[in-house]
């Protein structure tokens, strides 16, 4: 049997958001997909998140991205200011979710938000 290495990364503060997901952005080609559980409405309130949110999807969507995002209910308001994106589906539901997740290629990231 063939184990693949596996390895863990810790990134702290809107810096460390900066970084992973600037990396999601360096390794997703072209009509690639990238799925996520989204963040939540403290997180998505708070405007320094929200403003690089709307420019990493801005910038994905350039790129061709396709992003499929599963988002709380209580987001739905703000998620107005997304909803113009290509390459863009998000849909809601009411089933919590403790930390944001991403998903491309083999990766997965888990987001604790204070």
């Amino acid at each position: 049997m063939h184990i693949e290495k596996q390895e863990a990364r810790v990134y702290t503060g809107i810096e460390g958001v900066k970084t992973i997901y600037n990396e999601i952005l360096e390794e997703v080609e072209n009509g690639e997909e990238y799925l996520a559980f989204g963040i939540g409405k403290m997180e998505i309130q708070r405007e320094e998140i929200s403003s690089f949110f709307k420019k990493f999807h801005v910038r994905r969507a350039n790129k061709k991205i396709k992003a499929r995002i599963i988002m709380q209910p209580e987001t739905k308001k703000e998620m107005v200011n997304f909803s113009e994106l290509k390459y863009y589906q998000y849909r809601f539901t009411d089933v919590k979710i403790p930390t944001n997740i991403a998903i491309w290629k083999d990766n997965v990231l888990h987001s604790v938000w204070e």
